[in-house]
């Protein structure tokens, strides 16, 4: 089964991708970069729920970032607003040294 934490690593890392993607983007048929692996992990509907502060049954875009900012902060372990290999891998699966 799959974990919350499991779940908002793979929603920050498809997030952060598709803004590194909007970022480089040189034309419009590059679109496809945004829909990135959202099939899979993170669109559960135990997620949703846990998203979903107010009890609509909708996930609203700040419900959506509210949700990205902590699993951000809980990834930066050092709290310098950047995440170097080891935060973004986690510790349990980082081979690399000190950072």
């Amino acid at each position: 089964m799959i974990t919350l934490k499991e779940s908002l690593r793979t929603a920050s890392l498809t997030l952060l991708l598709s803004i590194a993607a909007s970022a480089a983007q040189a034309g419009p048929d590059e679109t496809s970069v945004y829909f990135m692996d959202f099939s899979g992990k993170m669109r559960t509907m135990e997620v949703m729920k846990k998203m979903d502060s107010d009890g609509d049954k909708m996930v609203s875009k700040a419900e959506f970032m509210k949700t990205m900012e902590m699993s951000f902060g809980k990834m930066d372990k050092n709290g310098d607003g950047m995440l170097d290999a080891k935060e973004w891998m986690g510790e349990k699966h980082y081979g690399g040294g000190n950072g």
